[in-house]
């Protein structure tokens, strides 16, 4: 909504005004619409070309300036410094989101938007001790307490105190009583996950003598940690971020004992999306989880010097991904749990490159293998160096192995 001090006449006071102005000179009329501006797209053209170039001029100069603006927006170079502004606008560790490949990177801030949205939707949890709960418990409350052996007009006459105290005893019966729920302490090995993933555990003052967890952080209205908190277990091991009705949710990071640690997104109490998991013996897993498991797209770097990147399903790797050997080599296929299955090819630190099909890790059937400056090529046999080929025969072998694109 742009003002001007120069009134923009009408379509008839217009036409009036050129046809009965017999002062008017040739010169001070548009001679025909090639020597009008170009039309902004957010006017009419009709009408943009009755006002006076003046104005004309000024509505355009907007125009342009607004779409050079969002040019340069849409333009943004997505740089490490983007990536920080990023990171800190949605509220997530900048240097967990600079340590992912570049292409997921989006895809995490595009998870932690999608969170921050719903978390602004749903209430929001209040910091409070599970002692000290509202004294205006809600009818739902009393009738859920009612419904475990609790009569509603009996806890209404009770003090505060001892409602909340009722009301904490109803929770852990419902958490209790809840399927598969279960305490576990965190175990931990660098080839599979830390199934540390099934504590649902009330706050620590439900229990008279507990001694396995320390909580501090929010609950929810029924007494179960939700929103921000920090988890101590008795072994060493700590947890601080996001919680939801008991579990471990949304981003946070679990620091183990022996200081191997997982910085991500966790859903009830599993790794679950993007995240970040260092090994105390140096290896580190950047990639997607799937409910514990590394699942998707991922790189895993070893600490001998190897270095994966490609598929996961089921926590191993499944599916087509690139194997970065520390001496150069790097072998680029299929992989079935672990194991080369399928098409593959194999490059050597001197440019020789090996294509075969691949049967439990073995090379089996006629191959391939192509010279540094791929002007010769020599036929494998079960991974063996067999005879010279003509490149037209080299590419046969090629195209029937599962490379003919190539």
């Amino acid at each position: 909504s742009m003002s001007y001090t120069r009134r923009i006449p009408s379509l008839a006071s217009t036409v009036s005004s050129v046809s009965t102005d017999d002062r008017s000179t040739e010169s001070d009329r548009p001679r025909n619409r090639r020597e009008l501006l170009t039309c902004p797209a957010n006017i009419r053209q009709s009408i943009f070309e009755l006002m006076p170039s003046d104005v004309q001029r000024e509505l355009m100069e907007e125009y342009s300036s607004a779409q050079n603006q969002n040019n340069a927006s849409r333009e943004e170079v997505k740089d490490d410094d983007y990536y920080r502004r990023q990171a800190v606008t949605h509220g997530i560790d900048p240097s967990f989101l600079l340590a992912l490949p570049a292409d997921m990177r989006d895809d995490v801030i595009k998870e932690q938007q999608t969170q921050n949205s719903s978390s602004h939707s749903a209430p929001a949890p209040r910091p409070r001790s599970p002692a000290h709960l509202d004294d205006d418990v809600t009818a739902q409350h009393m009738n859920a307490a009612a419904a475990v052996g609790y009569a509603p007009d009996v806890l209404a006459a009770l003090p505060p105190d001892m409602r909340a105290e009722v009301l904490q005893h109803q929770a852990l019966q419902r958490i209790h009583s809840t399927p598969n729920s279960r305490r576990s302490s965190e175990t931990r090995n660098s080839t599979d996950l830390r199934a540390s993933q099934q504590i649902r555990s009330p706050p620590a003052s439900f229990h008279a003598n507990s001694t396995t967890e320390e909580y501090e952080g929010e609950y929810d209205d029924i007494g179960l940690r939700s929103g921000h908190g920090t988890l101590k277990f008795s072994n060493g091991d700590t947890y601080t971020g996001g919680f939801l009705e008991g579990y471990r949710h949304g981003r946070g990071e679990i620091k183990f004992a022996d200081g191997s640690k997982y910085n991500g997104a966790w859903e009830h109490d599993k790794y679950h999306g993007y995240g970040q998991r260092c090994f105390a013996n140096g290896d580190m897993y950047i990639g997607r989880f799937d409910k514990g498991q590394r699942c998707g797209h991922g790189k895993f770097e070893y600490a001998k010097g190897d270095t994966y990147v490609g598929a996961w399903s089921n926590g191993k790797i499944n599916g087509y991904g690139t194997y970065y050997h520390k001496n150069g080599d790097a072998y680029e296929g299929m992989f079935v749990n672990g194991i080369k299955n399928g098409p593959g090819k194999y490059s050597l630190v001197d440019g020789r490159l090996d294509i075969s099909k691949y049967v439990n890790g073995q090379r089996r059937g006629v191959g391939l293998r192509l010279c540094a400056e791929r002007k010769r090529a020599w036929t494998l046999v079960d991974g063996v160096l067999a005879e010279e080929i003509s490149l037209s025969d080299a590419y046969k072998i090629q195209t029937e192995v599962g490379f003919g694109d190539d």
